[in-house]
């Protein structure tokens, strides 16, 4: 018994639910969630969404009011990533017949109900690391001279170009990078390019590998 009245409490309290799990909140209604990210610069997001309504008064009138209402968002990251420009409005459209005096007259009704814009600006996001990445590259040209300059050789750099057989004469850069080596290999540096050399040729000549000038 106990069992039945427990599927039957089940069957009329219980309600539907929806949830979403993102890294931010997404507006499945227009004017019902904004995330606290922009849209990004220079993109343009519209959203728009319409409800139906229809009312009877069960009183002493009998009215009734049908009508529909459309709901939009427009969305414009503009300047920097952080900021967005936000326009949300809400557009009546009904109609209202009144049976208080007889024929029932008919009201119809058009119109905004809301219109609403507004600025927004990510002041801070705690997630989000950035990290500067040195883009500035090295020639082996300028590698030669450097070693060169710290060592205060005289020597001079000679070119002798690969043969056109040679498979390495097809790869014109060889780029280094410092965040995949981090990643892949777990290589973190400590040094800028000159500081490393000028510990490098010192560690050469302290191990007797290299003698100094």
């Amino acid at each position: 018994m106990r069992i039945g009245i427990h599927l039957v409490l089940l069957f009329f309290v219980s309600s539907t639910l929806f949830a979403q799990y993102t890294d931010q909140i997404n507006s499945n209604r227009p004017g019902e969630s904004i995330g606290a990210f922009s849209v990004g610069t220079g993109v343009i997001q519209f959203e728009a969404g319409g409800e139906y309504r229809f009312y009877k008064h069960k009183g002493y009138n009998n009215s009734k009011v049908n009508g529909t209402i459309g709901f939009f968002s427009l969305r414009w990251g503009f300047l920097l990533e952080q900021l967005e420009l936000t326009y949300e409005g809400s557009y009546l459209l009904d109609k209202l017949t009144s049976a208080i005096v007889t024929p029932n007259p008919t009201y119809k009704q058009d119109g905004f109900l809301r219109n609403f814009i507004g600025v927004k600006y990510l002041v801070y996001d705690p997630f989000k690391k950035e990290e500067e990445i040195n883009v500035y590259k090295t020639t082996i040209n300028e590698l030669c001279e450097m070693i060169l300059k710290l060592k205060e050789s005289d020597l001079k750099v000679q070119y002798n170009p690969y043969s056109e057989d040679d498979a390495r004469s097809m790869v014109k850069n060889r780029i280094g990078s410092r965040v995949k080596a981090e990643q892949d290999l777990g290589f973190k540096y400590k040094y800028e390019l000159k500081e490393g050399l000028e510990k490098l040729i010192q560690w050469r000549i302290a191990t007797g590998t290299d003698q100094a000038k």
